[in-house]
């Protein structure tokens, strides 16, 4: 069975010394938005985990869902 949206969303890690607080991948250091951007323009999955070594492909499968609904631009700084 699949994590809600809620549950992966309760998973995302913020701090205030990294790109402002935005929401970012636990144990990645990568924004959220970001891999959102690409989720929702078509990049491959391979192409994304070229990009980001730091992603791993169970990573990428278990955070699809939120990476579709979420925003694609950068939320605005707190």
């Amino acid at each position: 069975m699949s994590e809600s949206l809620a549950a992966l969303y309760a998973t995302l890690v913020s701090r205030p010394d990294c790109y402002g607080g935005r929401p970012m991948l636990p144990g990645t250091g990568i924004p959220v938005w970001i891999l959102a951007e690409l989720v929702q323009t078509g990049e491959s999955l391979e192409d994304c985990l070229r990009a980001y070594p730091s992603l791993s492909r169970d990573q990428w499968l278990r955070f699809w869902p939120l990476l579709e609904q979420f925003p694609a631009t950068p939320p605005p700084l707190p």
